[in-house]
């Protein structure tokens, strides 16, 4: 009791309450293991209710909190778009976990704008797998859930994330039940009642962008045992992924004769299952649309089982259809079948079925019909069945009519800023400002900032080859345009609709100086800084290599990549900029900020000036260098120098400086 050193003092908790007329508040924090603070607040305010949950603590000496309210009450609006509740929250040094997307229907930030009452049992135990400390990550969210037509239930909830990666998520649910709970005819169980969940994600750094949906399990229709099943996915990849310029659009799944990519999201297929003692049924059908095909097909199954007898019946049909050289492969089927098993002295199984199987395939068309009953089974073949198939290889004027942009003459032109472009304009390659764009004259030209002005090249028709020229005229000398640096090769130029298994292909880029008198004028080419853009393009149409083929020559489903990568199609063109040269003079006698008595610089005013050559960052590395460098122990020591000698020097600065934050999060910074 008499040794002050042994006390310390500290907050285990805190309460809040307030009440004035019709505006009560309670609520409070409570400190757990970890010197953590948690805790929950409620607002009312005449009938509205309002809900808050938060976190407080530290790490490494910085504030780590995070904060989220709901308002549980109806706001209005038009009958699209009746807003029911609304929600916002923060986090600063707390990273943000996201949930499968089977689970959104129960993360606590989603489920809180249906029932802010998922709160009122131990909110932070529940908000902990989702929400922990972590320097340098920060997100911003906000939700609403409303109605649409008194039909339709959905929550949605945007977040973004300021951490090591930029990330824009959507996530939701929304609700369908017929007839709806509030009608007048509602009845005990509802006749359909879909539940979806839904997640997109864009990120920037990875060069992607995915979106997804699924049906939860509460999905149901006529009756809750036949439940429904079915997910939905579509993703884009650009530059930076290594798959840039592929895609895929699914809804139920693939073609069980296609093998998606790896990389490709794997979604459950459109359908039902409904088992009702002595009779199952189930169904599902499918769509998806890829670089390379576009495919559909469904199935339906039936089985009736009472004791040892046993009768079915189904279905299926499966479509795939590649592009040019266009190939289609159908396959058909159906079967119905009883069986009986009989137990005298030993138990037998009879069996009866007959089925028939049909599949196509062209051109040219071709294929196959396979009958199976119980005693006998046969195939016949039609058309060119099982002999070898030949693609059908097309010209340039077909391929170019029908697989590349076609002409525009609605006045508009798609090579908008360059100097007498007209209405009839072909899209195959265009021009775009990058940056530095002022405003866009009438006459379709460019006003631009010279500082900042940069501009692409777009080509419909990949490059093997890059070139700029610049001359007041022909001819002019070009320019190659090499691949950036540490990069392979452009890939080789194929037109595999028209068996083309290499080409040459040159993409030109022709820049002109024109005078105030309207003469052009040679320019140096040097004054221009042009680079590469590459992406990947649909193997189906420039690939280097055939078609694949079975050992019969006939046409199968493609395997491996859906984009040849790295394939030239564009140019990025800026001004360079101009070279500044000379030696900054500092003033011996220091600095006078706001009068203040000037003090001496820390340099020695008779010193000459060095010039220490440094090349310029790689934008590619910049930030990775910052992050590795800036809290570097002897760069730390070396910045804790200067700043002391500013202090030595009176001049009042801190001493201990941690970048901790940038060292995290420089490319949100810069």
């Amino acid at each position: 009791l008499t040794t002050p050193s042994d006390y310390t003092l500290g907050l285990s908790g805190l309460d809040a309450y307030f009440q004035g007329g019709p505006i009560t508040i309670s609520g409070g924090l409570e400190e757990s293991p970890g010197a953590v603070y948690n805790g929950e607040l409620l607002l009312k305010a005449s009938s509205f209710t309002l809900s808050a949950i938060g976190s407080y603590t530290e790490v490494s000496g910085h504030p780590s909190l995070y904060a989220f309210l709901a308002l549980d009450d109806p706001l209005g609006g038009p009958p699209a778009f009746f807003v029911l509740g609304i929600a916002a929250g923060f986090g600063y040094n707390r990273d943000l976990t996201t949930p499968p997307l089977d689970s959104l229907p129960t993360f606590p930030l989603i489920a809180a704008l249906s029932d802010p009452s998922v709160f009122a049992n131990d909110p932070a135990q529940q908000m902990e797998p989702y929400v922990q400390p972590v320097i340098g990550s920060d997100w911003l969210a906000a939700g609403v859930r409303f109605r649409s037509f008194e039909l339709i239930d959905s929550t949605v909830l945007l977040v973004v994330d300021f951490g090591a990666t930029f990330e824009i998520a959507l996530l939701g649910t929304s609700t369908i039940q017929l007839p709806p709970a509030n009608a007048p005819d509602a009845t005990p169980f509802p006749l359909a009642l879909a539940e979806m969940a839904l997640e997109i994600l864009f990120i920037p750094s990875d060069g992607t962008l995915q979106a997804m949906a699924t049906l939860t399990p509460n999905s149901f229709v006529l009756d809750p045992a036949c439940r429904l099943t079915g997910g939905f996915a579509f993703y884009l990849w650009f530059g930076p992924s290594p798959y840039a310029g592929d895609f895929v659009l699914t809804l139920g799944g693939y073609n069980p004769a296609y093998q998606p990519q790896p990389y490709y999201p794997q979604v459950a297929r459109l359908g039902f299952n409904w088992p009702d003692d002595p009779i199952t049924i189930s169904g599902g059908c499918y769509f998806a649309l890829t670089p390379s095909a576009v495919m559909a097909g469904g199935a339906l199954n039936a089985v009736y089982q009472s004791g040892d007898l046993k009768a079915w019946f189904n279905a299926y049909a499966d479509f795939l259809l590649e592009w040019r050289p266009f190939h289609y492969d159908i396959s058909l089927g159906i079967s119905i079948g009883a069986s009986y098993t009989l137990h005298v002295i030993v138990t037998t199984t009879f069996t009866l079925e007959l089925s028939v199987s049909l599949h196509l395939w062209g051109p040219p068309f071709a294929g196959t019909a396979t009958i199976h009953w119980w005693v006998i089974s046969f195939t016949v073949d039609f058309g060119n069945g099982g002999s070898p198939q030949t693609s059908t290889q097309i010209q340039w004027s077909e391929f170019s009519q029908t697989m590349l942009p076609q002409p525009q003459s609605n006045g508009a032109s798609a090579s908008a800023g360059l100097v007498g472009t007209t209405t009839q304009t072909q899209p195959i390659s265009q021009v775009r400002v990058q940056s530095g764009l002022i405003q866009l004259n009438a006459d379709n030209s460019w006003t631009v900032n010279a500082f900042t002005f940069a501009f692409t090249t777009e080509t419909a028709i990949p490059a093997d080859t890059l070139t700029l020229g610049v001359s007041k005229g022909s001819p002019y000398q070009p320019i190659n345009i090499p691949p950036a640096q540490n990069d392979p090769p452009f890939a080789t130029v194929g037109i595999r609709p028209m068996g083309v298994r290499q080409t040459a292909s040159t993409h030109t880029v022709l820049v002109q100086m024109q005078n105030e008198q309207g003469v052009y004028e040679d320019y140096n080419p040097a004054a221009w800084i042009a680079a590469p853009v590459t992406n990947g393009l649909p193997q189906a149409v420039w690939s280097t290599q055939p078609a694949p083929v079975d050992q019969n020559g006939n046409p199968v489903v493609p395997s491996g990549t859906e984009v040849v990568a790295g394939m030239a199609v564009g140019t990025q063109i800026a001004p360079a900029p101009h070279a500044v040269t000379g030696v900054i003079t500092l003033a011996a006698n220091g600095f006078n900020p706001e009068g203040a008595t000037p003090v001496p610089l820390p340099l020695n005013p008779n010193a000459a000036p060095v010039i220490i050559p440094s090349p310029p960052l790689n934008p590619a590395t910049a930030f990775t260098q910052i992050e590795e460098t800036v809290m570097a122990a002897s760069v730390v020591t070396y910045r804790n120098d200067i700043l002391q000698a500013l202090v030595d020097r009176s001049i009042p600065v801190r001493t201990q400086v941690s970048l901790a934050v940038m060292a995290a999060k420089a490319p949100d910074i810069f």
